[in-house]
This record gives structure tokens, sequence and C-alpha cells, in this order.
């Protein structure tokens, strides 16, 4: 990875809810990078920091949630340093999110012409250039057309509530592509929609993708969805990243507890008749009061001594590697389980 690959770096991003019964750490510094190009999930169960992540890059958080650290450069920019009218100018425009659900995202008041206009003049606005409201009608309906949705002319003069969930949430794909942005984030985009419905929309996501070349941030609870659609997979826990890596080394070669016990609590074609799914056991940790050590390791069947005391290091399961850190790419994991095998000589373990 080059400095010219990189699109977005996110680097030891910590966000914190300051509430009446104490700080909650949402994301306790966690680094990634993302290519041009690229399409990058990131996993986890809810409460693991995947969303607030997201808000975070977008710089749309709300009190009582505050970016308590880190940095988050986008084209080679700090976004944390941009005021918010300056954000205004990024945000929808070089980059721009689909939210979890389109039926709360879009205004009911508002045809679906009206909303996809108003974006697309706004965002032009925003950059000094002058849309008419014909050009912007008549992109309007192209992006209708590329998400699929039939009879567009009619969709435009619409209302919301007119439209069935899965034609919303294409409405909420069109509103996010029509400024062509360099970077869509897509905070599970098919959650609500029914399985026949997720598969038109993951088929057209990555279809749109390959015409546009941009990247994609896929967040999802949903491993069958990071297998269909990323080229990259980062897991989270407890507002940290676990492991990081290729769709291929997360579900050929996962190597943290967690990564593992995801895979073995979801269905598989290969499994015997009535063979049970393994859940993982215990509960999600308090943010509240998490421990000094891994998040996962109250959860966590291979559990030593220092997980509960120590945060892990991050390291690469490539030998040849010896850079620190997610940000640097490649099959990486935090856990304090590859240097078991060091315990004995140091005392470590």
């Amino acid at each position: 990875m080059t400095t010219d690959d990189l699109l977005l770096e996110v680097n030891d991003l910590k966000v914190s809810f300051f509430t009446p019964v104490g700080e909650v750490k949402a994301v306790g510094g966690i680094s990634y990078a993302l290519n041009y190009g690229e399409v990058m999930g990131i996993v986890g169960e809810s409460g693991s920091g995947k969303s607030v992540e997201a808000y975070s890059v977008m710089r749309l958080l709300e009190f009582p949630g505050r970016i308590v650290g880190g940095s988050v450069r986008f084209e080679g920019h700090d976004l944390l340093a941009y005021s918010q009218r300056e954000m205004e100018k990024i945000r929808g425009n070089r980059m721009s999110m689909i939210f979890q659900n389109p039926m709360e995202s879009l205004n009911p008041v508002y045809t679906i012409g009206n909303q996809l206009i108003d974006v697309l003049r706004g965002h032009a606005k925003d950059n000094g250039v002058e849309v008419t409201q014909q050009a912007a009608a008549d992109k309007a309906l192209e992006m209708l057309r590329l998400v699929g949705i039939t009879n567009p002319e009619r969709r435009m003069t619409q209302h919301p509530h007119e439209l069935s969930g899965g034609m919303r949430q294409r409405v909420m794909i069109a509103m996010g592509l029509i400024c062509e942005p360099q970077l869509l984030i897509a905070d599970e985009p098919t959650t609500a929609l029914d399985v026949t419905i997720q598969a038109q929309i993951l088929e057209l996501m990555k279809s749109i993708q390959q015409k546009t070349g941009m990247a994609i941030i896929f967040i999802t609870h949903n491993l069958a969805v990071i297998a269909e659609i990323c080229d990259t997979v980062v897991v989270m826990y407890g507002g940290h990243i676990v492991e990081q890596g290729t769709v291929e080394d997360i579900f050929y070669h996962p190597a943290h507890p967690y990564t593992k016990g995801l895979l073995r609590s979801m269905p598989r074609l290969d499994e015997q008749k009535g063979e049970r799914l393994i859940p993982i056991e215990g509960t999600p940790i308090n943010m509240l009061e998490p421990n000094p050590g891994c998040p996962f390791a109250p959860r966590c069947e291979q559990c030593m001594k220092i997980c509960v005391n120590r945060s892990p290091p991050k390291m690469s399961l490539d030998p040849s590697d010896d850079s620190k850190g997610f940000s640097a790419g490649g099959h990486r994991i935090a856990c304090w389980l590859p240097f078991k095998a060091f315990s004995s000589a140091g005392g470590l373990l």
C-alpha cells in the first residue's frame, strides 16, 4: 500500500458518550486504511462500535457523543480539523452515507424527485457550480434507473410512503450516489429487507461499484453479506478492532477467538443435517466499565491471566511483515494467543 493508493486513513480514533452515569467508551482507539476503489466490510455484533465509527468519520456525531482522540484523514486532509461548514461541502459530495433505516431517512413530506434534486443542486452550489432544475431532474432520473427502479418518472412524483421498503432503500442508494462520491459508507443497508430484496441490493451495489470505481465501507453483523461484496474485512468487538484481513484470511484462516466464534455461529451448507450452531457464550462487555485487557477476555474460552490485565498487542500474521498496527493492512490480530509459546521462557503469560 502506497500513499497514492490511500483514500481514507483512520488512526487511533477514540469516541466516547458522556452520560449522567459515566463515560461510555464506544470506540477505544481503532486504526485502519482504505484504498481507492476498495470494498471494506466492518463486522461485529450490536454494540461493537461499527456505526459510531462511521458517524465519526462522517462527522455526524451528536451530543452526548464526542471524538476524544485520533485522526481521520480523507484524501490526505484531516477531517477532524474541519469546521462544520467545510464538512458540509465534503459530506454527501466527496463522501456519502446510506443509513440503516430507509423508512426513517427520507423526508415524508417531500416527493422522491424533490429530495434527489435538492441534494444534487445543494452540493453543486457548495462547490460553486450552478445546476439547473431540469439538469438535476435528468440526473435524478438517471440515478433511479441505475439502481433498478421501475417507472422512474412516476417514482419522482411519489412520496416515500407510496414505495415499498426495497424501493426506498434503492432511493437511498441513488441519493448516496447522485453526487458521484469517492467513498460510500453503507451502514447495514439491507437489515430491514427480506432475503430476496437483500440479494438484489447487494448485486446492485457490486455492479455500481464496478462501474464507478468508488470505495465502499460496508457495515453489517451479517458475515454472509461480507463474503458476498467485500475485498477486506475489519472485525470489531467492544469498540476495538480484533482482527483484519482479506475475505479469504477471515473466512479460511481466522485467528482471533471472537472471529472464530462468529464463524461457528453461522449456518454452513457443508454441515450435516441437524447439526447445531455454536453460540458465543456470555454477554457483551459493559462499556461503562471495560476491563483493562482484551475486551473479549470475559467470553473467551482460551482466556489467560494476561488477557484480563493487559491490552493485547497488534501484530501481523505474516512473519515477513514487522510493521505495527492495523492501518498497515494485511492479516492482523490483536490477541495474546500467538505469544503463548513464549510463556515458559519469559514468564509473560
